[in-house]
């Protein structure tokens, strides 16, 4: 948290490439009203900021300000309008960067690229080597920048919806095997034991296309692919089925 006091909204971007800041900066720099912004590198030891003007292409502005882009770990890149109507900071250890807006700015906050902090850490949750760093992590995130909103985390939701489709069939073995592959990252090895069955049926299918990308594939050889895979996918049903029963009855009670 660098600057979050004042400021009543709060949207977060990253990876942040110079050139979708500046143009970040410039859509909100129109909707404010304004000819210019200013930009600052470590303002706590006081540098003077780079005045940009509404007219500067990107070339003049990365020629002037690209190297604010490259922020270390213990320094800060800020940017921001001259009435402080909004302002971007990057957050270094963490490698996201936020767009604060003060309350009654009229500034429209869904500019694309943009999300809030509760679908931030929803991306961020299987980058986290455990568990408790991303849970530690998320809490301090929306004590800051959460705008009085809770943290949600729907990690066992989410398996238990997926277990759901591949019980009724919306799911294949191999397409749910696989989303829920995924959403066990989010247990960072924890729950690996659940996980189980799934693994082995994606382990052992691995060339086998599901949803959209079968379109892109010569009909002959998909048909021979499956023909080929019907087998052991009958053989492992039943244990699919054990195994998401298993899930259901297991995980809440892991993570309540």
């Amino acid at each position: 948290m660098v600057f979050s006091p004042g400021y009543s909204s709060f949207r977060f971007f990253e990876p942040f490439s110079a050139e979708w800041i500046w143009e970040l900066a410039w859509k909100l720099n129109s909707e404010s009203n304004d000819q210019r912004w200013l930009v600052v590198r470590d303002p706590f030891r006081g540098t003077s900021p780079v005045e940009i003007r509404r007219d500067t292409t990107l070339a003049e502005y990365l020629a002037v300000a690209g190297e604010l882009h490259s922020v270390g770990e213990h320094s800060v890149a800020v940017w921001y309008s001259p009435g402080l109507e909004w302002i971007i900071w990057l957050e270094p250890y963490a490698e996201i960067g936020v767009l604060g807006m003060r309350a009654g700015s009229g500034i429209d906050n869904h500019f694309e690229g943009l999300v809030t902090a509760g679908e931030l850490l929803e991306g961020m949750c299987p980058l986290f080597s455990d568990r408790a760093r991303w849970l530690e992590f998320s809490q301090q995130l929306m004590a800051n920048y959460g705008e009085g909103a809770d943290l949600t985390d729907r990690s066992v939701e989410m398996v238990l919806e997926a277990v759901e489709r591949i019980r009724s069939g919306q799911l294949g073995l191999i397409e749910g095997s696989r989303e829920l592959l995924l959403l066990a990252r989010r247990f960072h090895g924890d729950a690996e034991d659940l996980f189980a069955a799934f693994r082995d049926v994606d382990h052992n299918t691995g060339s086998m296309p599901v949803g959209a990308v079968r379109r892109e594939w010569d009909a002959d050889a998909l048909a021979k692919l499956d023909r080929e895979l019907l087998p052991y996918l009958q053989l492992q049903r039943p244990r699919v089925m054990a195994a998401c029963e298993k899930l259901r009855e297991e995980l809440p009670k892991r993570y309540p």
